[in-house]
């Protein structure tokens, strides 16, 4: 049964997996590395976590940084909530972001376990 678990955990640590490399190889300043590492996981849902309370803290964090909405232009949408409200944080929000991606990925790797065992 080790194995289901291992499995059931995959997805969400593809995902987190990926925007530490985002966050650990971009060049990009801080705020589109930060944008960079988000976009993907916005299609992460409460049932790809075995356990909500990791899914809670991924939503909390996407709900701080999409905080301040799109920019608009007129009737036309110029900026995303996610890009208009990164760009307007600062390095220790970002910082701070990071550490929080960077747990969230550790914990899902914690939990899903080995895969031979």
């Amino acid at each position: 049964m080790k194995n289901a678990l291992y499995f059931a955990w995959s997805y969400p640590a593809q995902k987190f997996g990926g925007a530490v490399h985002t966050l650990a190889t971009c060049f990009a300043p801080g705020w589109q590395r930060m944008l960079y590492a988000l976009m993907e996981r916005t299609a992460l849902q409460p049932d790809h976590f075995p356990e909500r309370d990791l899914y809670d803290r991924y939503s909390n964090l996407l709900k701080q940084a999409r905080e301040f909405g799109p920019l608009y232009i007129g009737q036309r949408p110029y900026w995303g909530s996610l890009e208009n409200t990164l760009r307007r944080r600062r390095r220790v929000t970002l910082s701070r972001y990071a550490r929080e991606i960077v747990a969230i990925s550790e914990a899902i790797e914690s939990r899903r376990g080995s895969y031979i065992d």
